[in-house]
Order: structure tokens, then C-alpha cells, then sequence
């Protein structure tokens, strides 16, 4: 069994696995926003001291308020990696050592490393982290496609070998040659179901962060690989 533990950017897998007959067993708890960033640990059991992410815990995995790690075999962490894009196009390429400094300065900053530290307290569980998706909006500047590869590489070199811990690419598939999320997939995104009146809401039109099942789908068929090798 795999636990997928993270944020709002759950929703696109949650609402892509009740379609997939071939994955494998998932169970998933998130929150909204950076809550899973700030979790407990003890006896290798991850936990929330704050009643209302206790609540989301239970919601979005039907019923399990505490995370107990030796129940799985593989963790995922999806999303905590909020303003990625931006990290990834403002990197400055004047030199090896500025650029290593810059990339290390934004992931050390994330809820997914402060998450895996805490996991890693009692536990050596694979890990796997599923990034934020790229943005879907366009600027005219964005960096090339090539780009993009050469910052995850950067970063699991520079920070998640550390850990032990494997970043998984955002699809091809769904990447334009200008390093965005192409537009289709953020379109009709849902929103996490937390247990508040907005559950069954899409994103707004406009909305170019999170992104809808078909995303999920690509991404879920990511994490069946990984249960196979």
C-alpha cells in the first residue's frame, strides 16, 4: 500500500483514481495549503496537534487521523513546493556556484523538505516527491524546455539525494516547450475535499496552479510505475 501524503494538489489524483482500474492501493491524506509541512512524528506515526487538520487527515483518507509509516511501503509527498515555478524561472545562470547556492536556498524552504526531515526522524521508508505543477500561464521569457530538466537534476543532486529521497518529473506529455503546464489541464481543476461547503468546486477559469484528473491521471500512472520497479 502507498500513502500520498500533501495539499491541495491531491485533488487532481484523488478525482483520477476513483476512474483507474489498474493502480495500485493508495490511501491519501492532505490539507490545504502548507498544514502537512508541520505534522508530529512519534513511534513512527505521523500526527497534528491542530484538531482541524486532524479532521482533514480523517476526511481525506476515510477515516485515519494519524499516518503510521510501517503500514506502507512507499510514501509519495505531492505538492509543498509552492512558487516552484517561479524558483525555477528566476535561477540565475551566471555561474555553477550561484546557481547551486540559488536552487538550494528555495527547496530548503519548502513544506516537502520539512515533511521529509520529519519522516526521516523514524524512518527510512522510500520516499518519492511529486512538485507542484508547473504554472500554465505563458510569459513570453520562459526558459527553455531543456531548462527544466537540468533544475530537477540540479536539485536531486543538491538536496533530495541528502534525503534519499527521489523528485519525479512532471510528465512530458504535459509540458510545452516553453517550460509551462499546457492549458487544457488546468482547466475545470477540483479543489480538495476537506469537509468545508466548497468541496465540490472547480477552480475559477482563470486558474493556472492546480490542475484537473487528466493531470492526475498521468501522474497517478507515475506512481503505479514506481509500485512495479
Amino acid at each position: 500500500m502507498i500513502a500520498v501524503l500533501g495539499n491541495s494538489h491531491i485533488a487532481c489524483l484523488k478525482a483520477a483514481y476513483g476512474r483507474m482500474l489498474d493502480t495500485p492501493q493508495i490511501t491519501f491524506f492532505a490539507a490545504r495549503g502548507t498544514h502537512m509541512a508541520a505534522l508530529n512524528i512519534c513511534d513512527a506515526t505521523l500526527y497534528s496537534q491542530n484538531p482541524k487538520v486532524t479532521q482533514f487527515l480523517r476526511h481525506t483518507s476515510g477515516g485515519q487521523s494519524q499516518i503510521a509509516l510501517g503500514a506502507y511501503r512507499q510514501i509519495i509527498i505531492c505538492g509543498l513546493t509552492r512558487d516552484v515555478t517561479r524558483s525555477f524561472d528566476s535561477l540565475p545562470m551566471t555561474s555553477a556556484a550561484v546557481f547551486d547556492l540559488a536552487l538550494q536556498g528555495y527547496w530548503q524552504t519548502t513544506g516537502a523538505l520539512a515533511l521529509v526531515k520529519t519522516i526521516r526522524q523514524a524512518s527510512n521508508i522510500p520516499i518519492s516527491l511529486i512538485h507542484d505543477p508547473l504554472w500554465s500561464k505563458h510569459p513570453p521569457d520562459s526558459p527553455a524546455e531543456c531548462w527544466y530538466d537540468t533544475y530537477l537534476d540540479a536539485a536531486q543532486r543538491l538536496i533530495w539525494d541528502t534525503w534519499d529521497v527521489s523528485l519525479i518529473p512532471q510528465p512530458r506529455a504535459t509540458r510545452t516547450k516553453t517550460c509551462r503546464t499546457k492549458a487544457p489541464y488546468a482547466k475545470a481543476a477540483p479543489q480538495l475535499a476537506v469537509g468545508k461547503p466548497n468541496d465540490q468546486a472547480t477552480f475559477a477559469a482563470h486558474e493556472f496552479r492546480h490542475m484537473n484528473a487528466s493531470f492526475g491521471a498521468l501522474r497517478l500512472r507515475q506512481i503505479a510505475n514506481l509500485s512495479i520497479t
